[in-house]
């Protein structure tokens, strides 16, 4: 009778398979469950939020869905993903201006941060993982980004504490040697301390045993000070030949100014802007227009005379006559020395971002 009953309850189970396996329907809901991610039914259970920073959401498409998670987990921080970015970038184009690639503590920090952005860094975020599945049933797609507090937490503050002592460093030096190379360096200072107040706020977000921690430089806004301090004490003397009644003289001394920087009106300064404007007329046939070409050519020089820096501007302006096109020539240069292009140009060799 035991067999028989044994038999008996085989039999059903067979049955049911057999009844799962030409059900389709059945079938595709069982194995959708099998292979749905723990994360997707419970967050928690495959990512604690003792040991992890994550955040799930959906979407349409793989795109929209990834992105969507990195948005939410970003906000988690003070800063979005592409000021974080823009950070990195900054540290790179300071690196480049100050020409620091060949000193072996400028080399080892950006070598360092190259790396670990390289081989760790999704949107900008150092140790982001980001996954997504997409159920066979509605098509929806299921996404997480998390980072791991520990790991993270380490990776970050092997960054930040070479930073440190690269700012550091910087500071100590800060008080004597070239005022440009000064200021220069100083500028390198306060981009890689935006990048280290990033990570150290991201760090103090992902393990609260980070929040009382205090960096060694203060902050970023304490570099960008003393830079400033620095910015103060550049005089410079500005000469222009070419010029109509003084009015480009008048024009570059308030936008330096307004820059921040001295200006004197004798060459007794620390520093000379050079500046000449050459205007030459322009052949033009079968036009009813009359042309001519400037070249704007400026040149930045120590208190022994020495280059320091020369840039150049060029462009045609093209008018009714010879005349009225050489008067254009002074209002499009003076639009041009308003313009972010000579700041740009000046601040970035100077080291100002």
């Amino acid at each position: 009778m035991k067999r028989k009953k044994i038999i008996y309850i085989f039999c059903i189970i067979l049955l049911l398979l057999a009844a799962c396996s030409s059900n389709p329907k059945l079938a595709a809901s069982t194995n959708n469950k099998q292979n749905t991610p723990l994360w997707v039914t419970d967050k928690e259970a495959a990512f604690p939020d003792r040991d992890w920073l994550a955040v799930t959401g959906k979407g349409n498409t793989v795109t929209q869905a990834e992105d969507f998670v990195i948005s939410r987990l970003s906000q988690q921080f003070s800063v979005d993903i592409y000021t974080r970015m823009s950070y990195h970038e900054l540290v790179n184009e300071s690196m480049t201006y100050t020409g620091k690639g060949n000193d072996s503590d400028f080399e080892r920090v950006t070598r360092n941060i190259n790396n670990v952005y390289r081989t760790t860094s999704t949107k900008g975020i150092i140790g982001l993982i980001v996954e997504n599945w997409t159920d066979p049933k509605t098509n929806e797609v299921h996404a997480i980004a998390r980072m791991n507090r520990y790991d993270c937490g380490r990776r970050y503050s092997e960054i930040i504490d070479e930073n440190e002592r690269i700012i550091m460093d910087i500071l100590a030096k800060s008080n004597y040697g070239d005022l440009i190379e000064r200021i220069k360096n100083i500028s390198f200072a306060h981009s890689l301390a935006l990048m280290t107040d990033d990570l150290h706020n991201m760090r103090t977000v992902l393990h609260p045993m980070y929040i009382n921690y205090t960096l060694e430089y203060g902050n970023a806004n304490t570099i960008l000070a003393k830079a400033m301090e620095l910015k103060n004490e550049l005089i410079i003397y500005v000469e222009v030949t070419g010029d109509e009644n003084d009015r480009l003289l008048r024009t570059f001394t308030s936008i330096l100014n307004k820059q921040g920087y001295r200006i004197e009106q004798s060459n007794t300064g620390n520093y000379a802007l050079i500046v000449s404007l050459e205007v030459i007329d322009l052949a033009t046939s079968n036009s009813p227009y009359q042309s001519v070409r400037f070249t704007l050519n400026y040149t930045l020089l120590d208190n022994n005379g020495i280059e320091i820096f020369s840039n150049t501007h060029s462009d045609a302006v093209r008018h009714n006559t010879i005349e009225q096109a050489r008067q254009a020539v002074i209002r499009v240069v003076e639009d041009w020395i308003n313009s972010q292009e000579f700041t740009r140009n000046f601040d970035n060799f100077i080291g100002e971002k």
